[in-house]
Parts: C-alpha cells; sequence; structure tokens
C-alpha cells in the first residue's frame, strides 16, 4: 500500500499533473504524541504544479486490521504553517484512532 501510494504520485507526475517531482524521504517514522503513537511508513516530496512549489508528506500504516493512509500537501508559501497544520492532523487522527 505505501509503495502504491509513491508509485501514484510518480504516475500524476507522468501523467503532466506534477511538472516535476522530488522525492527527499523515505523510512518509518512515529505519528502521535507520548500518549499515542502509531508507526508507519513515511515519504516526504517537492513537487512542482502550476509554476508553484510545494510539501507533499505521505504517511501509510495499519491499525486495528486496517490501512491508514495520509498525504497532506502544501505550497512552500505557507510552509511553516502547513508542517504545523500537518503535525497536528497526525496527532489528532493518531488519537481518534487509538
Amino acid at each position: 500500500t505505501f509503495h502504491e501510494a509513491i508509485s501514484d504520485i510518480y504516475s500524476a507526475y507522468e501523467s503532466g499533473v506534477y511538472s516535476s517531482v522530488v522525492k527527499f524521504t523515505e523510512g518509518r517514522t512515529s505519528l502521535g504524541d507520548s500518549k499515542n503513537i502509531l508507526e508507519v511508513f513515511s515519504a516526504s516530496f517537492m513537487l512542482s504544479q502550476y509554476g508553484m512549489t510545494r510539501f507533499s508528506h505521505l504517511y501509510v500504516g495499519r491499525h486495528q486490521h486496517q490501512f491508514l493512509k495520509i498525504r497532506f500537501t502544501y505550497s512552500e508559501t505557507v510552509a511553516m504553517e502547513g508542517k504545523q497544520a500537518l503535525d497536528l492532523f497526525c496527532r489528532e487522527i493518531v488519537n481518534l484512532v487509538s
């Protein structure tokens, strides 16, 4: 499921949705806070679309025999606010599924 989600991003590039895709990271990470933690596979990308640079973060994990897939994308012009919103969103999602 994780590699399929990454392939979807590159397929969007090949079909012209993005003019460039650069993968920065790929690995495992933890989402949540000290009370609730979810181990996930993660990847981060820099995308170009309509002349704008965007950052995209992908998380795929399992919880209670289900897959959880989060893809969060934001413009570089709001990078700090975007990253803060992503962190808050992931903490809340992990709290909801725990």
